[in-house]
């Protein structure tokens, strides 16, 4: 009895702490009404700065092996070059987002929302 009620209790905690939003939290994403375009604004200027970190991160460890302060293996060495050409060509390509890009990715991310939701209902 007193394990069950241990219990409960940890489970009336977690869906009780699961289910408390702040009021921005709120105001800034509601299921219901889905992100908002700044979210996604957001979401592409973090995803440009990390791809920029993996750029420079790469680049250093092919100046350390050019240096010889750290070698690479012989197999790494193609493999950075090849990942660091890449990883430029992407950020070159790469744009701000237009209203139109922010359309699509709010559609996939509605798709993807309903996927988990069907798969929910099978289970």
């Amino acid at each position: 009895m007193k394990r069950f009620s241990i219990v409960v209790g940890i489970f009336i905690a977690i869906i009780s702490s699961s289910t408390v939003v702040t009021a921005g939290d709120k105001d800034r994403y509601d299921r219901r009404r889905g992100r908002e375009d700044q979210d996604y604004r957001n979401n592409m200027d973090r995803r440009k700065a990390q791809l920029e970190s993996l750029i420079e991160k790469t680049k250093l460890k092919l100046d350390d092996h050019k240096s010889g302060r750290q070698l690479l293996q012989d197999e790494e060495l193609p493999t950075l070059e090849k990942r660091l050409g890449l990883l430029q060509k992407k950020l070159d390509g790469w744009r701000e987002p237009d209203q139109e890009m922010i359309d699509r990715m709010r559609e996939r991310d509605e798709k993807r929302l309903e996927r988990r939701r069907s798969r929910a209902r099978e289970f």
